[in-house]
């Protein structure tokens, strides 16, 4: 991307970087979430990992305990 910036003679800053936010397969919230899901719309929701920037990278970065879920539209 650097690159294809200078070729264009622009410049390119990249701030604000969200820390990693490891999957796990035993988070109890997430199975609750899915569950609850399932009951209110008659199908299980499509649960899937994705690349972007979420709160939840910061909050998992000070607490790795804490079981935590992102939301989009279904």
């Amino acid at each position: 991307m650097l690159e294809a910036a200078a070729e264009a003679g622009a410049t390119l800053q990249v701030s604000g970087t969200y820390p990693a936010w490891e999957y796990r397969p035993d988070n109890p919230l997430r199975d609750q979430v899915a569950q609850f899901y399932t009951v209110l719309f008659g199908k299980p929701p499509v649960i899937t990992a994705v690349r972007g920037g979420l709160e939840c990278g910061v909050l998992y970065e000070k607490y790795p305990d804490l079981p935590m879920l992102s939301v989009g539209a279904p």
